[in-house]
């Protein structure tokens, strides 16, 4: 293994060297890059999926991730995925003293991957892992549900259509106020706070995107989501991950059952 790399997307240099404690004797990965500590003390990752050497560590992957990375049609497709998923658990079994392989996941709340009890007895650890294009972006903190989304910053044809059936009425109109030069950023600010939110839940489209605010601009928000039983609070900001692309992470502060769950 070398020395933990350079960052994995352009606009950030830093190189960290961490100890890898399924090796001791060994650093991360090349293609692993730590960010700056996000807001809650979120520890943040890049993934270059394309350094990173996933080919030395296929045998930390479960069977399940094993046939789960095989049903993709494209070759692209299978080896990002396990890419990402050996990068998952070089870092988990960083952060728990323990090898990649006895990290086993399990499906919690909503079905969101989780880890399982036997293997973290105090349940602490909560992650999320999102992929756009070769960049990956995992979120890792303690003790509360969290999301992360990235998205590779790119020109939309169908952006009114999409902000239309994604976004509220105020968002939309925020977005028709935006500079066109600036509206594909903007919109994807919105869309990658929309899906960290979504994915701190586990909740997928449970509920639809366009029933809470979010707000396109690069401020903290805090958003009420609503499933059939419960109202959820996120708090939701935007994360610099590097030029190119666009990212956001949240995390759930409260959970409140709705007065028709309570009898």
């Amino acid at each position: 293994m070398n020395v933990l790399s350079t960052s994995c997307v352009p606009g950030n240099s830093s190189t960290i060297a961490i100890e890898n404690v399924s090796n001791p004797c060994a650093t991360l990965s090349v293609g692993l890059t730590a960010l700056p500590a996000g807001p809650r003390n979120i520890e943040l990752w890049t993934i270059d999926l394309l350094a990173y050497p996933f080919q030395n560590h296929e045998m930390w992957l479960s069977r399940d991730e094993t046939a789960r990375a095989a049903r993709f049609i494209f070759e692209d497709d299978r080896r990002r995925y396990r890419a990402a998923h050996c990068a998952l658990r070089e870092i988990l079994a960083q952060r728990l003293a323990r090898h990649a392989t006895s990290v086993v996941f399990h499906a919690g709340r909503h079905g969101k991957p989780s880890i399982a009890q036997a293997e973290n007895t105090l349940e602490s650890c909560r992650f999320n892992l999102s992929h756009s294009g070769d960049v990956a972006l995992l979120g890792i903190v303690d003790y509360v549900e969290i999301g992360v989304d990235i998205e590779k910053l790119r020109e939309f044809d169908d952006i009114w259509q999409l902000a239309e059936q994604n976004f509220t009425s105020r968002e939309y109109w925020e977005l028709s106020d935006t500079p066109a030069h600036e509206r594909s950023r903007a919109f994807l600010r919105g869309w990658t706070r929309k899906e960290a939110c979504l994915k701190a839940l586990g909740c997928g489209l449970m509920v639809p995107p366009r029933s809470f605010h979010v707000g396109l601009s690069k401020q903290s928000a805090l958003a009420e989501l609503r499933t059939e039983e419960e109202s959820v609070q996120v708090q939701v900001e935007n994360i610099d991950v590097g030029i190119g692309y666009v990212a956001a992470t949240a995390w759930v502060t409260t959970y409140s059952k709705l007065a028709h769950c309570t009898k």
